[in-house]
C-alpha cells in the first residue's frame, strides 16, 4: 500500500523558533512530537533566502538558476513540473491549503490573464471564489493570499462565513502593544487555524476513496508584520526573549549594505534613504562608517580587528539600528505567538490522520521556505544576508516504522523533492538537482555541499550573489568582487568575515573556485532531450 505523503511548511520560520531545536519560551507540541518520531536534520540549507525563488526550488527540485525564478516577482514563462505533479501520475490525490507563492503577488497590471496568486486581483474579487484548481500539479488548492491575515480568496470565504468581520484582521495598537500592533480576531478564524481544519477535512474526506493522498498544509505565518491576534500574543506577553545573536555587531567586514540595511537605509530595490529622525551626528558617523566600509572592502585596510573593535553602530541605546530594545521584544514574542497558534494548526492535521488511522500510513514532512534574521547582527526580515538565522531552516521527516534519529548531515530545499519520491516509492525525475537524503537502509550522506542564490531584482540595482556551504566554510561570492568567508566550526555566531584578511587568499581562492565547479555541474537537465536532432 502506497504511503500518504503530508508537507506541512511555513514561511519565514527560524528553526530556533521550535522547541524541538532547543527554544525553551515558545511552545510547539505538536510540532515537537513529529521531531520526537522522526528524523530532524539541523544543518538543512535555503536555495535562495526569499520566498519565490526557494519555494521554487522545493517544489521542481531545481536550483534557481535552473528553473528560472530568481526572485520575487516574476512571471513563469512556462509551468513547470512539480512534485505535485509527480505524485499526481504515480496516482496520488494531490491538494495544498495555505500559501503557495509560484506566481507574483503583488503587481496585477503586469499579470497575465489567469495568473491565480495575485494580492491585488484577489483583493478586488474579496471572497468571491469558486475555483479550487487544477494548479501547478494540485488538483485542489485553497489559497491564503499574502501576509498580515488578509480575509480574502479561499481563507475570506471561510473567515467570512464564520462570523468574521473586515475590521477584525487589521493591526491596532491596543495596549500592552503599541511598538507591535495585532488584531482583535479571534483565534479560531486566524488562517492558521483555516489551513489546520481544512487540511482536517481534506484528510477525513479522504478517506473515503482509500487512494493515497500528496498533501502540503502551508502556513502564511510567522511571516512579518508580527501580528498575530490579541488573545495569542498575551499568552506571551511576559515571555522570557531569546536574545539574538550579536545585536551589537558593527558589521564592519561585512559587505556595505549590511550596515546600511540595520541602519534603515537599504531596500532590496536598491533605494538608500534618509534615516527618519536621524540627529546630524548619527548621519556624519553612518557616511563615516559607509566610507570606511567601502574603503575597506576594496583594499582590504585597516585590519578586521580593528574595525570590529570600534564603537557600537547602535545609537542612543537602541536594540539594532533604528528599532527600539521594546519594539524588539514584543516582534519576538508576537513571532512566538504566531509559532504557537501554527503549531495548533499542526496539531488539527494530525488529529485528523489520528481519528482515520492514517499516522502510520503517512510520511510528514516539516519545513519553512527561509528563516528571518530576527535582531541577529542587528538585522531583521530577509535579504542578501547570508547569516544562518535566514539560511538553516527546520527539516523533519517523520517516516513510519524509522527510528527517531537527530542528524548534522548536510540538507539543501532542492533535496525535498528526490527524498519524498524515494521514501513514497515513486519514480524520481531525472532532471532533478536534488539528492535523496534517506532511503531504504537510512541517511545517504549524499549531499557535501549546499548551494544558495540571491539576485535582488530590479534592474540596475541588481546583484548576482552565490555561495557554497559545507561542513568547514560558508563562502559567498558577489557580483560586484565583494566575498564573505565565515569559519563554521571556531565562529559559530559569524561574527567575521574573513575573506579580506591576510593569509585566507588560498582558501578564498579555492572556495570561488568549488564554487565555480557546482556551477558548471549543476548546469540544467530540464527538459528531457527526446532525439538527436
Amino acid at each position: 500500500m502506497k504511503k500518504n505523503v503530508l508537507v506541512i511548511m511555513c514561511d519565514q520560520l527560524r528553526k530556533d523558533f521550535l522547541g524541538c531545536y532547543g527554544n525553551a519560551y515558545v511552545n510547539t507540541p505538536n510540532i515537537d512530537s513529529i521531531a520526537a518520531e522522526g528524523l530532524t536534520f539541523d544543518q538543512c540549507f535555503v536555495n535562495n533566502p526569499i520566498c519565490m525563488p526557494n519555494r521554487m526550488s522545493m517544489f521542481t527540485g531545481m536550483y534557481p538558476h535552473n528553473h528560472g525564478m530568481w526572485t520575487n516577482g516574476l512571471m513563469p514563462t512556462q509551468e513547470l513540473p512539480t512534485i505535485a505533479d509527480a505524485f499526481k501520475q504515480a496516482g496520488y490525490e494531490t491538494c495544498s491549503i495555505g500559501k503557495l507563492h509560484f506566481e507574483p503577488t503583488d503587481c496585477f497590471e503586469h499579470s497575465p490573464e489567469g495568473s491565480r496568486e495575485d494580492h491585488r486581483a484577489w483583493e478586488r474579487k474579496g471572497d468571491d471564489v469558486d475555483w479550487t484548481g487544477p494548479y501547478w500539479g494540485f488538483e485542489h488548492v485553497e489559497f491564503t493570499i499574502g501576509h498580515a491575515t488578509k480575509p480574502i480568496a479561499h481563507y475570506g470565504k471561510w473567515f467570512h462565513a464564520n462570523g468574521g468581520t473586515d475590521d477584525m484582521a487589521k493591526a491596532k495598537s491596543i495596549p500592552p502593544f503599541e511598538s507591535c500592533p495585532v488584531t482583535t480576531m479571534p483565534e479560531k478564524l486566524h488562517d492558521s487555524t483555516f489551513i489546520g481544519e481544512r487540511c482536517a477535512q481534506y484528510i477525513k474526506n479522504n478517506t473515503v476513496d482509500g487512494k493515497p493522498f500528496f498533501l502540503v498544509a502551508s502556513f502564511p505565518d510567522p511571516h512579518h508584520p508580527f501580528n498575530p491576534p490579541y488573545e495569542t500574543a498575551m499568552r506571551y506577553v511576559d515571555a522570557v526573549v531569546k536574545t539574538p545573536v550579536a545585536e551589537d555587531d558593527t558589521l564592519a567586514t561585512r559587505p556595505i549594505h549590511y550596515y546600511q540595511h540595520k541602519m534603515g537605509a537599504w531596500h532590496r530595490a536598491g533605494v538608500i534613504k534618509e534615516i527618519e529622525g536621524m540627529t546630524e551626528e548619527e548621519r556624519r558617523r553612518l557616511d563615516e562608517t559607509i566610507k570606511m566600509l567601502g574603503d575597506f572592502m576594496k583594499t582590504g585596510t585597516p585590519t578586521a580587528s580593528s574595525l570590529l573593535g570600534g564603537e557600537s553602530s547602535n545609537a542612543r541605546g537602541k536594540a539594532s539600528g533604528s528599532i527600539s530594545s521594546k519594539e524588539r521584544d514584543e516582534r519576538i514574542r508576537n513571532t512566538y505567538a504566531m509559532v504557537n497558534l501554527i503549531d495548533q494548526g499542526v496539531g488539527k492535521i494530525l488529529s485528523a490522520l489520528q481519528e482515520a488511522r492514517l499516522l502510520e500510513d503517512t510520511i510528514i514532512l516539516f519545513t519553512s521556505d527561509h528563516g528571518e534574521l530576527m535582531g541577529d547582527h542587528g538585522l531583521w526580515l530577509k535579504g542578501p544576508f547570508f547569516y544562518d538565522g535566514l539560511l538553516n531552516v527546520p527539516l523533519i521527516v517523520r517516516i513510519p516504522g524509522r527510528k527517531t534519529e537527530k542528524t548534522s548531515e548536510l540538507a539543501s530545499t532542492v533535496d525535498i523533492f528526490p527524498t519524498l519520491c524515494e521514501l513514497a516509492g515513486i519514480e524520481t525525475p531525472r532532471y532533478l538537482d536534488g539528492v535523496p537524503l534517506v532511503d531504504s537502509n537510512g541517511l545517504t550522506g549524499a549531499r557535501t555541499k549546499c548551494l544558495v542564490e540571491y539576485r535582488n531584482g530590479y534592474f540596475k540595482n541588481d546583484i548576482y550573489s552565490m555561495g557554497i556551504i559545507d561542513s568547514k566554510y560558508k563562502f559567498i561570492q558577489y557580483q560586484n568582487g565583494d566575498c564573505e568567508l565565515t569559519d563554521r566550526r571556531n565562529d559559530p555566531e559569524e561574527l567575521l568575515n574573513t575573506a579580506n584578511i591576510a593569509g585566507n587568499e588560498k582558501i578564498v581562492s579555492q572556495y570561488r573556485e568549488k564554487l565555480l565547479m557546482t556551477m558548471l555541474e549543476t548546469g540544467s537537465k530540464f527538459p528531457n532531450q527526446i532525439c538527436n536532432a
